[in-house]
């Protein structure tokens, strides 16, 4: 839930992406005017990378992944008031956050980025899994021995280096 608030209420608002599949969710909420619901967009994207996990790590990997990418795009989602008939809830729109946004922004981009690291470090110490780069990361452990913390940060270098115009 830490990285649901994290995202939801934090960060989307304040238009800092976080990398992988919830940024890229992110983006095209903001290129379609924000009408595509992020957590909607999160869900198609990683179903499948979930096949993927299921082929490669394992079924109980793939069903631990599927709870955590489900469970996270949904409520995404429903503290941010897009699910129809819910549009009411939209936490991000509550006073205190507001007022951060429009007076604190760091502090406000502090506690959405630290929001979302201890809820993936609780999902990852019960071997659980929101997909995207924990894919990744979770059939390099297994094809090549190498540790989740390697591959994140192999997969964050290429992805910043492809950004600024390189590859490598």
């Amino acid at each position: 839930m830490a990285k649901v608030l994290g995202i939801g209420v934090f960060l989307v608002d304040a238009r800092v992406v976080p990398g992988g599949v919830s940024g890229l969710s992110m983006a095209l909420y903001y290129l379609s005017g924000n009408r595509l619901p992020i957590g909607l967009m999160m869900w198609i994207f990683n179903v499948p990378l979930f096949i993927w996990g299921v082929r490669e790590p394992g079924k109980q990997f793939g069903a631990r992944t599927f709870v955590g990418f489900t469970t996270s795009s949904f409520f995404i989602d429903f503290l941010r008031g897009s699910i129809p008939g819910l549009g009411f809830i939209r936490l991000q729109d509550h006073p205190a956050i507001v007022n951060l946004r429009e007076t604190d922004f760091l502090f406000l981009v502090f506690v959405g980025g630290a929001l979302m690291g201890i809820g993936l470090g609780i999902i990852f110490k019960f071997r659980g899994s929101t997909a995207g780069s924990d894919i990744l990361a979770a059939v390099a452990q297994k094809r090549w021995g190498i540790k989740p913390g390697m591959s994140f940060m192999v997969v964050d270098f290429c992805h910043f280096s492809r950004r600024n115009g390189h590859l490598f």
